[in-house]
């Protein structure tokens, strides 16, 4: 499945500048930090041929970190990773990066979104 394979070469990309979750972690420590949240929610398709799909995956990266110093550092390394990342689709986009506090139980930290899009084919009724 090529949408396993994505994004597992992503957790694999990521996993040199940060700990890696696949969809959700409920718990956060200090010294854990900082952690990346692969989020693949969304997979909208279009029928390109007699025998294709063309998929557009939609993946989120929530990144947590401890304070704003450690959270630009990661999304610079985290935007130089992705740059060069490849894998089995023929287009990526960045869609949004947003900023937000969290609240990490003793003390507040950081919390970014990263939104992509890749577009991938496969074979009808596969994904």
């Amino acid at each position: 499945m090529i949408r396993e394979l994505i994004i597992k070469d992503l957790e694999t990309a990521l996993k040199q500048v940060a700990t890696i979750s696949i969809f959700e972690i409920y718990s956060f420590k200090k010294p854990n930090l900082p952690v990346i949240i692969i989020r693949d929610e969304d997979d909208s398709t279009e029928v390109v041929s007699s025998e294709n799909l063309s998929h557009e995956l939609s993946i989120t990266l929530s990144l947590i970190t401890k304070d704003y110093k450690q959270n630009d550092k990661l999304i610079n390394d985290i935007l130089a990773i992705l740059k060069d990342f490849k894998s089995k689709f023929i287009k990526k986009e960045l869609t949004a990066i947003n900023k937000s506090d969290v609240e990490l139980g003793e003390f507040l930290g950081v919390r970014t979104s990263i939104e992509l899009k890749l577009t991938y084919i496969t074979e009808l009724w596969d994904f």
